[in-house]
């Protein structure tokens, strides 16, 4: 059974910009439920959309990076959420 990943994957500290990626079958559902996206979202179509981000918490700013598999570097579906690089806001995020 194939096991969905998240973590954390722009370096430690503070910047402008940090970076949670997902990759694995759950990712298009992940992103669908917690990514607001103007044109929506649509898993089947690679593509780069901004939007909101909602944690359960709050909004934050979101670029989103979709990479659908089996076209990916992994070969699955993969995720990249742009956020802004405040460690506990990309914690929160990740939780």
């Amino acid at each position: 059974m194939a096991t969905t990943i998240a973590a954390i994957s722009s370096p430690p500290g503070s910047g402008l910009r940090g970076v949670i990626r997902l990759s694995g079958p759950e990712s298009a559902r992940i992103v669908a439920a917690t990514c607001r996206c103007e044109p929506a979202f649509d898993p089947a179509r690679r593509t780069s959309l901004q939007g909101r981000f909602d944690d359960g918490r709050g909004t934050q700013p979101l670029l989103l990076l979709w990479m659908p598999g089996p076209h990916s570097l992994t070969r699955e579906d993969v995720a990249e959420l742009h956020l802004p690089g405040s460690p506990p806001l990309l914690e929160a995020a990740l939780a």
